[in-house]
């Protein structure tokens, strides 16, 4: 009766050890896709980030060299404009900079739950190991 038992367990075990194997699968692979997600949003951020400063700087260059017909400066209310645009873009800078040091921190805490998921997934597979050879034992046991 308890090898019956035992042979009608080991289809199931087996069935739920593929389970576990096709759903840790997809844990690496969505791990994997989220990684690069990341790595190119970073990319990207860079890029717009650099894009700006760019073109932050040719406005200070132009605004501060521009001149008006027979080397007159610009109307007041022209420069008085151009500066404020100047401030907005420097506070619109030093807001975009805290943002990227929060993704950063949000980076690196996802990272480490990366490494605590592999961790336990490495836990998991001995499990399974030991319960692989504890049903072998259990079997070869039987059938003496």
């Amino acid at each position: 009766m308890f090898r019956d038992f035992k042979l009608g367990l080991q289809a199931p075990l087996t069935g739920m050890g593929t389970a576990f194997s096709s759903s840790l699968f997809g844990l690496a692979g969505s791990l994997v896709l989220g990684f690069l997600n990341l790595q190119s949003s970073q990319a990207q951020n860079r890029f717009y980030n650099d894009l700006e400063e760019w073109l932050s700087s040719l406005t200070r260059l132009s605004s501060a060299s521009a001149l008006g017909d027979g080397g007159q400066s610009m109307p007041a209310y022209v420069n008085a404009l151009l500066e404020q645009t100047a401030e907005s873009l420097e506070s619109l800078q030093r807001t975009l900079t805290q943002g990227e040091e929060e993704r950063l921190r949000t980076n690196a805490n996802v990272l480490a739950l990366t490494e605590r998921l592999g961790t336990m997934t490495e836990q998991m597979s001995g499990e399974i190991r030991l319960l692989s050879r504890t049903i072998a034992a259990l079997a070869e046991k039987d059938k003496l």
